[in-house]
């Protein structure tokens, strides 16, 4: 139905009247019936009730209406814009993760499409709701489920039901080996527990992602009226708020979830973390054990060279001189395991508080796992720790962010996909009549500019160069991973080589080489340098071999923090 503009309905709903005052008062109808009316208006439509100005009248409105193009100039376009609407299928990110249904051809913004868009952002906020139900459950398991050490469950159990520092050392002091010791720390390491809560933290912004469109879809139920001008009772929530709103609110979530799967990436790094400084500071503790009872046993040689040589030197085949240089050996050795004996209980401290035990805890001997032999290929080890390392994905999860972050910036701030000017509001009311005000819909074209356009625009840009930076970085992060995978298998297989030689070769021919030499000083064929040498050379073979295996299992640990995997295997004690 074509509408005339209210400008000509009113003028035409006052002719009846001034025609009436008109026939009142013989030409006084201004000052009797309407004081607004002036004697000029009213012969003006005295004239208009005449004959001829009847006609002159008629001819006016047909003229108007014949000259206004009004198929054209109500469609604007309508129909050709409605079919490209129709067919409109979103973004690459849209139609992966929001099944989009187009509103029906005739349905209002109050009809199916609006039921439609509600419909969407329902299921928008159901997959938010069980992503962070599957996310809250691998932040929880994140801790026992690592690839470097799983702790046996019944002694899991017992750490969470022993509480405090007491019941933790009590339960440590029996059984001080490396298992429990790794369990006692993913229990109770503080770097872990803050990891694990700042991951939990990150899932509490599900929620906030629809907390504001929630807020004002629940205030739009309280806004209802019931406009008897036009129809049935219709709410004031306009279309505007429902399309393209599910797909932002898919873009929030997007990037609340990358936010949650960094928080967890950076989870699985202090937990392996964790790991591996334990293990370092275990086999450190081993090692030390080792170099106090080396330290030790030869010191017990040297007290008996002291009491052979004083035996010697009393019948005459001994100089003063080798007195006193054997008791300046064992003064040295002394110092030494004074020295070992300090730098373990400093090696105790620090994982004391990997374990959040108390500073003068001590247990018993750390119990000596035995060295760790790796099955592995280099391009492997490679492959894993260019896939694997929670560096890696941790700076992958961080990129993928940014790219949502970029996306929703431009959807934002640049000019979107949009039915133009027939997007308006269907409130006939609001444009006729006493009440008729400005159309609903925009009269240039919907571009989003304004002041801060500059600014918006300044930081897309900004983000679009962090963005290739981060992928440099992330290059760089790849190629460093490689570097040091190398470089640990070089240390790695430097401290097995070193292993073997000095188990198989140097530390027992030098414990031979003590009983000889003391055999032949005694008899006087050796003098006291070789005497004396070769319980150093004992001493230094004996250190060395357990210094090799602690490097191997060092370098070890590391190599496996590096790939985030578990590659050893346990030597059979001998």
């Amino acid at each position: 139905m074509v509408q005339l503009p209210a400008r000509l309905l009113q003028g035409h709903g006052r002719l009846p009247q001034v025609a009436r005052r008109a026939r009142k008062g013989d030409g006084q109808a201004a000052s009797v019936g309407d004081r607004s009316v002036t004697m000029k208006e009213s012969r003006r439509h005295r004239a208009y009730l005449s004959l001829p100005g009847r006609i002159r009248a008629a001819a006016v409105v047909l003229a108007v209406l014949t000259s206004v193009p009004w198929g054209s100039a109500l469609a604007g376009g309508y129909d050709e814009l409605r079919r490209g609407y129709e067919r409109y299928e979103g973004s690459e990110y849209q139609r992966r993760n929001v099944s989009v249904e187009t509103e029906e051809a005739g349905a209002g913004p109050a009809g199916g499409g609006r039921a439609a868009a509600l419909g969407e952002l329902d299921s928008v906020r159901k997959l938010l709701s069980s992503t962070k139900q599957s996310r809250r459950a691998s932040v929880l398991s994140a801790v026992t489920e690592n690839g470097l050490f799983t702790p046996e469950p019944a002694f899991w159990e017992r750490l969470g039901r022993a509480g405090d520092r007491e019941a933790v050392e009590a339960l440590l002091a029996g059984d001080y080996g490396l298992d429990r010791v790794l369990a006692a720390a993913l229990r109770r390491n503080p770097a872990v527990k803050a990891a694990t809560e700042s991951a939990l933290a990150a899932l509490e912004k599900y929620d906030q992602v629809s907390n504001l469109d929630e807020i004002l879809g629940q205030y739009s139920l309280f806004t209802k009226e019931l406009d008897v001008r036009v129809g049935r009772e219709r709410g004031k929530r306009a279309v505007q708020l429902d399309f393209p709103f599910p797909g932002m609110l898919a873009l929030k979530g997007a990037i609340v979830d990358q936010e949650a799967l960094i928080a967890r990436w950076e989870l699985e790094k202090a937990v392996e973390d964790a790991i591996t400084e334990t293990k370092t500071a275990y086999y450190e503790l081993v090692y030390l054990d080792h170099a106090v009872d080396i330290t030790e046993e030869t010191l017990g040689l040297l007290r008996r060279l002291r009491e052979v040589i004083n035996t010697v030197y009393t019948t005459g085949r001994a100089s003063l001189n080798d007195v006193i240089k054997i008791q300046i050996e064992i003064d040295v050795l002394e110092n030494d395991l004074r020295e070992y004996e300090q730098r373990r209980s400093t090696v105790q401290v620090r994982l004391n508080k990997l374990l959040d035990l108390s500073d003068d805890f001590s247990p018993p001997a750390a119990v000596d796992p035995g060295p760790v032999m790796l099955d592995y290929t280099e391009a492997a080890l490679y492959e894993l720790g260019g896939g694997q390392r929670s560096e890696i994905k941790a700076l992958e999860a961080k990129i993928a962010r940014t790219e949502r972050a970029i996306e929703m910036a431009e959807k934002r701030f640049y000019p979107d996909y949009t039915v133009g000017l027939s997007l308006f509001q269907n409130r006939m009311s609001a444009r006729v009549g006493a009440a008729a005000g400005d159309f609903s819909f925009p009269t240039r074209p919907m571009v989003r500019g304004g002041a801060w356009f500059g600014s918006n625009d300044a930081y897309i840009r900004e983000t679009r160069l962090k963005y290739k930076a981060m992928r440099r970085t992330l290059e760089e992060l790849k190629n460093d991973t490689v570097s040091d995978i190398s470089r640990m298998i070089f240390g790695y297989e430097n401290a097995v080589r070193d292993r073997a030689l000095y188990e198989s070769k140097l530390v027992p021919k030098s414990r031979l080489t003590i009983d000889i030499t003391e055999t032949q000083y005694i008899t006087g064929k050796v003098d006291y340098m070789d005497l004396i040498s070769s319980q150093q050379m004992y001493l230094t073979f004996s250190l060395r071999l357990k210094g090799a295996e602690r490097d191997m299992n060092i370098h070890a640990a590391r190599l496996e923090r590096l790939v985030g995997s578990a590659i050893e295997r346990r030597l059979p004690e001998k």
